[in-house]
């Protein structure tokens, strides 16, 4: 902590749902079939129609990407405080798992790999609320703007993130 965008507090979230896995290769190209998504960047994402890598979480796509499967699904991308919570916990605990150290048992991380991995490859790295790979193997697009001084000023109640950005 001691970044201003790493400030801790507290905040009451009403429910939500959110997926439990990364969303696969597989699922997201059911999407580009249906014409409701575009092709992920095939520079990034070398896996994508492989066979083999169906079950690779989705990589190569932008927040509008990300957000065109969103509707597709009828959801929507998370918050950054509901992605926060369902990493973290109630509790606000240090990783998904809890505080023990990370591990490549637990995660996709670092030097465990050098690809990814499918979204169920890490059981025992879920969170309390059952969400694999919260930290490691690719990053996740939430739906809030970036703002490195967003907490000073936030609602304590479902906060939406800043009305307008760069990031």
């Amino acid at each position: 902590y001691g970044n201003d965008d790493n400030l801790e507090h507290k905040v009451t979230l009403g429910d939500f749902w959110i997926y439990r896995d990364e969303v696969t290769n597989s699922q997201y190209a059911l999407c580009v079939l249906l014409g409701k998504c575009s092709l992920p960047d095939t520079n990034i994402n070398v896996n994508y129609g492989k066979n083999l890598r169906r079950n690779d979480p989705v990589t190569g796509v932008n927040w509008d990407q990300a957000q065109a499967y969103c509707e597709l699904v009828n959801g929507r991308l998370p918050t950054e405080a509901e992605w926060e919570k369902t990493a973290r916990g109630s509790d606000g605990k240090v990783y998904p798992w809890g505080d023990a150290a990370v591990s490549c048992d637990l995660a996709n991380i670092g030097r465990c790999n050098n690809e990814t991995k499918e979204v169920n490859d890490y059981p025992e790295g879920a969170s309390y609320y059952g969400a694999g790979n919260m930290t490691g193997n690719v990053f996740e697009w939430v739906a809030d703007w970036y703002e490195a001084q967003y907490y000073r000023v936030s609602p304590a109640e479902n906060p939406l993130g800043p009305e307008s950005g760069v990031y």
